[in-house]
């Protein structure tokens, strides 16, 4: 089967290099002890006035029926503790907000995740096994794919920001068909260069040292923006005799 996220474009936003190359060099200055390193941290992230990348069938959307399984995401970026952490928290935040914000039935991660590994199916297999048996070994009508392309935490004090990038894929498990993708960079920034008052700073910044804070305040950003581009549920049509 072709992975549903694999065509997916990036939506990095145009805007001049040269006020980011800036703020790197200006950062280098307020800071001796850094060095080019953090400067390339910096100097990649794009302003965070985003939309999302949306397309799908929204009347089969609306029409589906049963339930919904949010598979394990998959990352493009190298495993670690913080990562696996951050990923964790959208699939979370993804999860609750497609049955409580749009009244799909999802099945629990936990279950989801136990019947995959009784399966011996691990996060790094999805991509290779299709539709079909995934759908089976879950119990699902519809699938979740999600493929984060990037997720970064950093704080600096005079800067920081907490990042997010990824594309989700709904697929219908009986037809195969595509019934919703969205494609969306999202992120925080604060610190000296953005926050107005040095007050706000030192009450904003310990929270983004805070990883599972940090990456739970951007995901719920991210994730609204998504779920605001899925279409609600129809209500179930009432059968004949019956009050509407």
């Amino acid at each position: 089967m072709q992975n549903p996220l694999e065509n997916a474009g990036s939506i990095f936003p145009s805007r001049s290099q040269g006020a980011r190359l800036y703020l790197a060099v200006l950062l280098l200055w307020v800071l001796p002890g850094c060095s080019w390193e953090w400067a390339h941290r910096i100097y990649p992230l794009p302003f965070y006035e985003t939309s999302v990348t949306v397309g799908g069938d929204p009347a089969r959307m609306r029409a589906l029926e049963g339930r919904i399984a949010v598979l394990p995401f998959t990352f493009a970026q190298e495993s670690g503790a913080e990562r696996e952490e951050a990923v964790k928290t959208l699939r979370e935040s993804f999860g609750t907000a497609i049955e409580r914000l749009r009244s799909y039935e999802t099945i629990p991660s936990e279950e989801v995740d136990a019947r995959l590994a009784e399966a011996g199916i691990a996060r790094m297999d999805l991509d290779g096994i299709d539709l079909q048996t995934i759908a089976r070994i879950t119990g699902a009508d519809a699938v979740l794919y999600g493929n984060i392309t990037r997720t970064r935490n950093l704080t600096l004090y005079v800067y920081s920001h907490t990042v997010y990038e990824g594309t989700f894929a709904l697929m219908e498990a009986g037809t195969g068909d595509l019934l919703w993708y969205g494609h969306l960079w999202e992120g925080l920034r604060g610190g000296l260069f953005i926050d107005l008052f040095v007050v706000d700073m030192f009450t904003e910044e310990p929270k983004n040292k805070d990883l599972p804070e940090a990456y739970r305040r951007v995901s719920n950003a991210m994730v609204k923006k998504l779920i605001e581009t899925i279409p609600e549920r129809a209500a179930p049509i009432a059968l004949s005799g019956e009050a509407p």
